[in-house]
């Protein structure tokens, strides 16, 4: 863990949004109490979820932007941290961010967490972690990867996601989510981004 800043997931929901009936969710029996959590990226490539009470990992995710990363590095003696020529190389070293958005009304409200890779790659994803299960636990209570974003105009991805409530044109209200793009990941390419 080189940049990456924790972010933590309390056992009660934070917000005191007074819409879409929030504070049903919040005090839910599958959702108040839950284990409070800590999500973390490192550079081995993954998100690390640790219990906050006793710091036990519970699952850790890779990024589909770190898999061919990583698939390099069992080639590469300057990946290889026991070798003389290793050169260090960050994985996923952007922070979390976390906010709790209402889906629709089948779904309802959830947890979700977007980061970057910061100065590993070029790619944000985002996961559900409502009730911070990993991703083999019951349906109705599992993490799930929501998607990952890449781009070929997207640099490192630096910047921290914000998800905000937003709203179109019409009187509807829906959620976004925000983040800038930085330095590409080659220094030669900078001039022509």
């Amino acid at each position: 863990i080189i940049n990456s800043a924790p972010a933590i997931v309390s056992s009660v929901p934070p917000y005191y949004y007074k819409f879409n009936d929030y504070f049903t969710f919040k005090y839910s029996a599958t959702v108040y109490n839950r284990d409070a959590m800590v999500y973390i990226g490192a550079n081995d490539g993954a998100l690390h979820a640790f219990r906050l009470e006793d710091g036990v990992e519970k699952w850790r995710f890779y990024p589909d932007a770190v898999v061919s990363k990583l698939a390099n590095a069992e080639s590469d003696p300057a990946q290889d941290m026991c070798s003389p020529s290793y050169c260090h190389k960050f994985l996923l070293d952007g922070s979390p961010e976390l906010a709790d958005i209402y889906v629709d009304s089948t779904t309802g409200w959830r947890t979700i967490l977007t980061t970057g890779l910061g100065l590993g790659g070029c790619a944000f994803f985002r996961l559900d972690i409502t009730h911070g299960e990993d991703f083999d636990a019951a349906d109705d209570v599992k993490s799930a990867f929501l998607w990952e974003f890449t781009d070929t105009e997207l640099g490192l991805s630096t910047s921290d996601p914000v998800t905000a409530r937003v709203s179109n044109s019409t009187s509807s209200t829906g959620w976004a989510t925000f983040f800038g793009s930085g330095e590409t990941e080659v220094t030669a390419d900078q001039s022509n981004k």
